[in-house]
């Protein structure tokens, strides 16, 4: 899946219209939300020696991108633009992509959006996955979860869960 087709797909999802919700404000809390899991999951690889489950990291990085693409949206850009960061990851070790992820995070900016891109690309290939695959997954359970798009109820019943 391409990232303009997920972005597209993504924001089926989108809690809209709704005037009372700063859209800005969701997407970087939600990035600083779903990078502290993925950075459990890591975190728990690396120093508790603990097997990371592929799904669970999958989904940890398609929701991380499901924020990214709110916050795409907000600022009117299309992931799309971003889509050779997605395929060329960094040197880094997945630890320290997912630690320069939260130093982009408070004020993602075009360059943010590609750099977060490129690290979520270093964390996904080094468990021998891609950005595509995190996003077809996403887009799988954002479709079992909200068939219909965005739902406030379902919302809730996923968020007492």
């Amino acid at each position: 899946m391409n990232l303009e087709t997920y972005q597209t797909l993504a924001m089926r999802t989108k809690p809209h219209p709704d005037p009372d919700c700063d859209y800005l404000e969701l997407a970087q809390i939600g990035m600083v939300g779903e990078l502290g899991e993925l950075a459990e999951l890591l975190k728990k690889a690396r120093y508790h020696h603990k097997p990371i489950a592929p799904d669970d990291l999958l989904k940890e990085c398609g929701d991380l991108m499901w924020y990214l693409a709110v916050y795409a949206d907000t600022h009117a850009l299309s992931l799309g633009q971003f889509a050779d960061a997605a395929t060329q990851p960094t040197n880094l070790t997945p630890i320290a992509s997912a630690l320069a992820i939260a130093n982009i995070l408070p004020q993602p900016n075009q360059q943010g959006i590609a750099d977060i891109l490129r690290h979520l690309a270093t964390i996904l290939h080094s468990h021998g996955f891609t950005v595509a695959q995190a996003a077809e997954l996403n887009i799988a359970k954002l479709r079992r979860r909200y068939p219909a798009g965005f739902e406030l109820t379902a919302a809730q019943s996923h968020d007492s869960q």
